[in-house]
């Protein structure tokens, strides 16, 4: 079994290196790690010395962007290269900040693989704050009908040119003046 890791870089080396040293020390039982590095045009060079670094490391792909295709579209270009090139049960996108210190992080993957199609960390910080909202079991039926729909709805009301271009306007009036204080 296969897993690959995107990381997305930007000019911080050590970062990226930790996170990859963190990856590789996962108790994995039978599972190839795979770890797809993306540069995102960082201007500093860091990528020509990740791919220096790891170019002797079967296991680490470091990928160059010729420019800064912004996270959403830099991970992208790793996640299509995973999917293309390796045979991955699991993809993982990650910050090159993040670390995973659970050691059996991969075994407890595997047990989610045949109950769950996209897994989201809960996201802890420092002081032991949630970040995010922790949903422990799944949503109803009737609660993904009523997001559907809701969804749908905005998604039509925003193709209407006069509506979508005054909540344009709105909102970078709003950010000007949340910048402005």
């Amino acid at each position: 079994m296969e897993v690959s890791f995107v990381l997305l870089h930007y000019n911080n080396i050590d970062v990226t290196i930790k996170a990859v040293e963190y990856i590789g020390g996962l108790h994995s039982n039978n599972i190839q790690i795979k770890i797809i590095i993306v540069d995102n045009a960082s201007p500093n060079g860091t990528g020509d010395k990740l791919l220096n670094y790891y170019s002797d490391d079967s296991k680490v792909k470091v990928i160059l962007n010729s420019e800064n295709k912004g996270f959403a579209r830099g991970n992208n270009v790793g996640y299509t290269y995973a999917k293309t090139n390796f045979r991955n049960e699991f993809i993982i996108i990650m910050n090159t900040d993040v670390l995973i210190t659970d050691k059996y992080f991969l075994d407890k993957l595997i047990a989610l693989q045949h109950t769950a199609e996209i897994i989201c960390p809960d996201i802890v910080v420092n002081n032991m704050i949630h970040q995010n909202p922790f949903r422990i079991g799944r949503l109803s039926d009737e609660k993904l009908r009523k997001i559907y729909s809701y969804n749908k709805w905005i998604n039509r009301i925003y193709r209407i040119p006069v509506i979508n271009i005054g909540v344009a306007s709105f909102l970078s009036n709003r950010k000007k003046r949340n910048s402005s204080s």
